[in-house]
This record gives structure tokens, sequence and C-alpha cells, in this order.
């Protein structure tokens, strides 16, 4: 059998230059591949007996043609122009891929090379390793040109797709949710390099020995990508796994529209859905036919993704994910960064950001506490933060979700236009309403089970609520019994309700918001001149004490919707301005100077509830109570509406 230093292949005499780690077995370069294969149940690691001999990750640099030994050839371009092939480096473990491109000028050639560069820059557990690239001078007729990266032993994910079609063997929900965490994190990684792919689909996305997918050919990527909406670019990839803008300007190519090819797009987030349609591809196991045809309309369209969404046979959070990636409008889109941290809040539980309403904790007038509870993140439909709004119709609210970006209605007999709420973890506090004025009730939100609570101390509807602190603040409304606005405030520590200092004026319809652990009052109506008139004052809770400030609104006003923007800024939107018309105006009130400054005006005007906002780094979204959800791109400066559905 050879010496000690013989490769212990059955029958082989040749120097061992290996060592497999799975039994410690001693080999040659040529019985490596075939002691993978014959024992496949195995992790297989490699390394070299001496430094003589290298592993791939340790590759000589100065790779050339004659210490490259091909072994099969597996693609061959219709042209002939570009063939890949297995083989390996001479005296080095492992296979690689070896791609060989004929270029027909010199600028073809440029392309190539800067591909390969790129590729040789990256370094991620989840991108195909390029480990080197070289013109073969021998070469007489224009441009050879070899790339050599690592070699995905288990082929790409088009092939797997359609063995587990076959078999009826859809991965599993811990698999699946792997993979699209790892591609999404090395797109990130890409993204933050200021790269996009260009040519997003399973086929050129790889298994590899371990069975981490990963990303592979980058002959369509780009560099430099800081303008991007305002840049154009030619069309390229492949057609069913375009985005809607690439397939719009592929049929105005087709058609004879667009002789030049270029389109107008944010080449980042076209990979991300093509990524996205990729992954609709591996969870349905059908390719996602006519998921990126513009012609049907934006809004048909999108409700075609959705639709091939919901039937996926997988958990809400892979369907929440998918959302946010196959969102029609590119603004709406959410890029692979934005991906990577929703995916990290979905994972750990850890959310990216809160709801504007509720503070910093303050020192209530009592030691009594309000006990939270965190929503479960197995709830994916109720995962994250959310906004609630009673809705005209009695029975009916709207929830908005912030991760997944859906209006959904949801019923209860309790609930009541002229009530108020707040979600206090996975539940709706319901308190007042003209029925049952001194009512409080617990709602969950999944089931719309209530359970009663103790009563208020004053019937109250129309009023003001805040979260500040361990408590729950109910502020002034009208007395359904008498008919009048009231100043009174109690609050709530999750066993009984506490009256503490009232306002100095009567409000009905005022909205509040927590500010530096102060609660602000603004506007609302009362009849003190006999009838019912808006009001232009501000109050201030600060030291259990209310004190009606100086400053007043540029107009009266209720309903409005308040929401703490920076340190120092409360932003205004919309509400009542005469009775029965509603504002479109948005003011921004500078607390410390005082200064109150106009707005970007909303898209129609609506009325608003206390504890209606929600604040990110990107946007602020408050709820109405008639139209729908208001949503401002801060970067675009320009608002949105989303309409409810009933």
């Amino acid at each position: 059998m050879g010496n000690k230093n013989s490769c212990e292949a059955k029958w082989c005499k040749n120097e061992a230059l290996y060592i497999c780690l799975c039994k410690n077995t001693k080999l040659c370069v040529d019985h490596i591949e075939q002691h993978r294969e014959a024992n496949p149940q195995d992790r297989h690691e490699f390394t070299p007996i001496n430094d003589a001999h290298k592993s791939l990750d340790s590759a000589p640099a100065q790779v050339t043609l004659s210490n490259l030994i091909f072994t099969r050839n597996i693609y061959r371009s219709p042209e002939g122009t570009t063939e890949v092939s297995e083989g390996r480096i001479k005296d080095v473990a492992g296979k690689v891929a070896i791609k060989t491109m004929i270029c027909r000028s010199e600028g073809e050639f440029k392309k190539k090379q800067k591909e390969a560069e790129l590729q040789i820059s990256m370094r991620h557990p989840n991108i195909c390793k390029c480990i080197t690239a070289f013109l073969d001078q021998s070469y007489q007729y224009g441009y050879k040109y070899v790339i050599v990266m690592e070699f995905s032993e288990n082929g790409d994910v088009e092939q797997d797709i359609e063995n587990r079609r076959l078999r009826n063997n859809p991965w599993s929900e811990t698999d699946l949710m792997t993979h699209m965490t790892d591609l999404i994190d090395a797109f990130a990684y890409l993204q933050e390099k200021n790269l996009s792919h260009g040519d997003v689909k399973p086929r050129n996305l790889f298994i590899a020995n371990d069975g981490k997918m990963k990303i592979g050919d980058f002959g369509e990527s780009r560099q430099g990508m800081h303008a991007l909406v305002t840049r154009t670019y030619q069309v390229t990839g492949t057609v069913i796994y375009f985005s809607p803008l690439l397939f719009k300007a592929y049929l105005e190519i087709i058609k004879g529209k667009n002789v030049s090819g270029d389109v107008r797009h944010n080449p980042i987030k076209s990979d991300v859905y093509s990524l996205g349609l990729s992954f609709l591809h591996m969870a349905s196991l059908n390719k996602p036919i006519e998921l990126n045809n513009l012609e049907i309309g934006s809004d048909a369209l999108q409700n075609q993704v959705e639709r091939a969404i919901s039937k996926l046979n997988y958990p809400e959070r892979i369907k929440m994910l998918l959302d946010r990636m196959l969102q029609v409008p590119e603004n709406r889109r959410s890029d692979f960064v934005q991906l990577r941290s929703f995916l990290t809040e979905l994972i750990t539980g850890s959310p990216a950001a809160h709801p504007v309403s509720q503070s910093a904790p303050a020192t209530p007038r009592n030691d009594a506490r309000l006990t939270t509870r965190t929503p479960s993140r197995s709830q994916s439909l109720f995962t994250g933060p959310m906004l609630f709004s009673l809705a005209q119709t009695p029975g009916k609210a709207n929830i908005y979700s912030i991760l997944t970006r859906k209006i959904t209605s949801m019923s209860c007999h309790r609930f009541q236009y002229s009530s108020r709420a707040v979600i206090i973890g996975e539940n709706v506090l319901l308190t007042g309403g003209l029925k049952n004025p001194k009512n409080t009730f617990s709602i969950n939100l999944k089931s719309s089970a209530s359970t009663k609570q103790q009563d208020m101390n004053e019937p109250r509807a129309w009023h003001a609520m805040a979260i500040l602190g361990d408590f729950v603040y109910v502020i002034g409304g009208r007395n359904p019994e008498s008919k009048d606005a009231l100043a009174s405030v109690e609050i709530y520590n999750n066993e009984n309700w506490q009256l503490i200092s009232p306002m100095q004026r009567k409000r009905e319809n005022a909205t509040s918001v927590v500010f530096e652990q102060n609660i602000y009052v603004v506007g609302g109506s009362n009849k003190d001149s006999g009838r019912w008139d808006l009001l232009s004052s501000i109050e201030k809770f600060e030291n259990s004490v209310w004190n009606e400030l100086e400053i007043r609104l540029p107009e009266p006003m209720s309903g409005v919707a308040l929401i703490k923007t920076s340190p120092n800024n409360i932003l205004m939107v919309g509400g009542a301005r005469e009775r029965g018309a509603y504002s479109q105006n948005t003011y921004h009130w500078n607390i410390e100077s005082n200064d109150i400054v106009p707005g970007t005006p909303i898209d129609e005007g609506d009325a608003f509830t206390s504890c209606c906002s929600y604040l990110d780094e990107e946007k602020i979204v408050v709820i109405g109570q008639l139209m729908g959800v208001f949503e401002y791109t801060i970067a675009s400066n320009q608002w949105e509406l989303m309409r409810f559905k009933c």
C-alpha cells in the first residue's frame, strides 16, 4: 500500500498531500473528491500536510492555465463565447469553477475584468469567493479572460427548486428563513459597498458543501450607486425576475419604443424585487409568472403579488418579509439594509423603533404601577408597532401594522366612535363613549375578546388619552349625561382609576402628546360662550399641575394629530377648523422658541385622536378617524394616504 506518507485510498501509492479531518485520512490530490463522494454524510475539511501544498483559502495568487486542471464542462453559451468548467488547481485541494470568456473588444474585456475585480474584493460567507482572474496571453483572436471561482458542489438553487418540486419536498420554515436571512445579509453587504448585482435569480444563487446559499455571477454588477434615483441604466437581468420598472422598459424595447434600452430605476431596489421573486419561487416551488407586468396597472399587480404570497404554506413572518420585498412602487419597497434590520427585529424580538406616544417613565402622583405586556412574537400579524383607530361604523376599528404596512379591520360590539383607546401590549384599553361613558374594557387585538375593567370616576366621551410612565391618562372630554365639556383628568394603574388635578379649561375632542415627561394638550372645543367653540389654547401638565401656556395656535382647532419629531419640535397634523370641515394643514411647533410655522399639507383633511402616531428615522405615520393612514416620507417631503377599506 506504500509508505507511511502514502495516500490511504485503496490501491494508491501516490504521496499524501492532505489530511481530511473527518477521519484523519491521508489523501493525494487525485483522491480528494473520490473520498468526499464516498462519504457524503461527513463534513470534510482538508488540511495540507506541509506548506508546499495548499487549500483553496490559500491558493497561489499566480494561477495560469498551466496549473489549472479541467475535469469536465458544466456550461457552454449558445454562441460559444463563454464556458464554465469544473476543475482544480494543481497541488491544491478542492474543486474550482473555471469560467472562460471570449471578449471581442477591449471595452468588453475591461467590463469582465471589472466584474472579476469586484468579486475578488468581496469577503462574505454567502458570496461565492473569486480566487483569481487573468488574461490568457496565448489567445490570439481577441481577449480570453479566465476567472477561477469557488465551486458549488451542490449546484444552483434553481436545480434544487426543481428537485424539491418533483419530490414534493419544500424547505422547512427554519431552513427557508435561514437562507433568506443569509442572502439578505450578503446583499446588504453589497449595498454598503455601493454595489448592485443586476441579475438576481435562483440560477445565480449557489449551494455550497455545507448547505449554505451563496451569491454568484456578478456579470451585470454595478458600482457607484450614490445618486440612484436620478441615474439611468441599461436594462439587464432575466425577464421572469425583472422588477416592474425593468419589465416595463423591456416591453418598450421589444415594441420599438425604447431604442436605447435605458431605464430610470433604483438598481438596488430592483435587486430586492428580483430576490423577492426568487424567494417566492423557493417558497411555492413554482415559477413566479406574470408578477412584474405593470401593463395591468400598479394596484392590480400589487393585488396579484399579495394573492401569490397569501397562498404560501408558511408562517406570517415569511409572508411579511416577502411583502416588504415585493412592493410594486419603488418608494414603498425596502432596500437590503432595511430588510436586514427588519429580520433582526423579527428574530430577536427587539423593535427598531417605538410609537411616539410612549415616552420615558415619569414620576406619577402615587406608587401604583401599570403593568404592560409585550406582544408575543409568535403572533406575527401583531408583531411590532401598530396604530389603532375607531371607525365611524359602530363595532368597527382599524389597525395599521408598521411592519407590514397593512390596514386590518377589527370588529367588537364594544367599539364606539365616541370612545377613546390606546394599545397596551397585545390589547386595546378602551375607555368611555356615549353609550357606556364610564366603562373601561381590555380588548385582545387577535381574538376581539373583551374583559371588563373598573369604571372611570366620571362619564366621558371624545376625551384625550396619554401614556406617561406606567399610567394611562384620560383627559377632559364631554359628559354625555350633562352634555358639558370636562376639565377633569384621571389616571389608571391597571386596577383602578384615580382623579388628579384638573385642567385649567374644559376641553372636548382635544388631543395630547407626551414630551420630555410632560403632557401637552392642544385645542379642542367647549361651550363656555353658550355654543360650542373651537379652542386655540394649549395646556401643559408638569409636576402634577396643569398650566395654560401663553402661546396660541395659528387657528382654533380640535382633533389634531400631534407627533414629537425632534428634541424641540411637535408636528400638528389636520384636525377640524370648523364643524364638519377638516383641514389639510400641518404646523411645526418649536416648544423652546414657541414659533409655529406651516408644514407640508396632507392629501385630504381628517380628524385624529391622541396616541395615533409613529415615528422612525425614515417616516412619520398617523392614523385618522375618517380617511385612512397618512405616511410622511422624510427624504421626499411627501405625504401618502392609504385609505380605509370600509
